[in-house]
């Protein structure tokens, strides 16, 4: 018995001939970028780049790990490096507590299909609105939304993401 529903990447393999799917979707290797910074919520919009990846990356998790600073909120973007052009300042969170994080998963914003693509693809209209169209990295960045009262901690980001080779 045949399924009801498919998705593209599984029609595409029953094609003859079988059509081409992209490692970024079936068969690529996991990678990784880790940073490490002292994050200082004291003020709103302030920007922290953690990590920089390739723009044909399809990022597929994004975890922080830091002990509680109390209070306070960021949001989780993409920028162009070097210049600190915003390409969408909230593409992957708009608003993590920034209580104990312990790695998990805090890309919570992309929906399935923009989940599928690399974000140069993914992210077309921001990207070309940031003039980051020729951009090869991107850097992923946390940004203050609410203020907190505690302390500077040091704050790790894990960005796993898949390539085309």
């Amino acid at each position: 018995m045949a399924h009801t529903n498919q998705a593209t990447v599984v029609t595409n393999q029953d094609t003859v001939p079988v059509t081409k799917v992209s490692q970024i979707q079936k068969g690529g290797a996991e990678r990784s970028a880790y940073g490490v910074l002292t994050l200082t919520p004291a003020t709103a919009a302030q920007t922290n780049a953690f990590v920089r990846v390739p723009a044909r990356a399809r990022v597929t998790h994004i975890g922080l790990f830091n002990a509680s600073m109390g209070n306070g909120s960021v949001k989780i973007g993409l920028f162009r490096p070097n210049d600190g052009i915003a390409i969408d300042d909230d593409v992957f969170a708009t608003a993590v507590a920034l209580t104990a994080n312990a790695g998990v998963n805090v890309n919570t914003v992309p929906v399935p299909a923009d989940r599928a693509l690399d974000l140069k693809t993914a992210y077309a209209t921001a990207v070309g609105t940031a003039s980051a169209t020729g951009d090869v990295e991107y850097d992923i960045v946390v940004s203050v939304v609410t203020v907190s009262t505690g302390a500077a901690t040091a704050v790790g980001m894990e960005v796993k993401y898949v390539m085309p080779e």
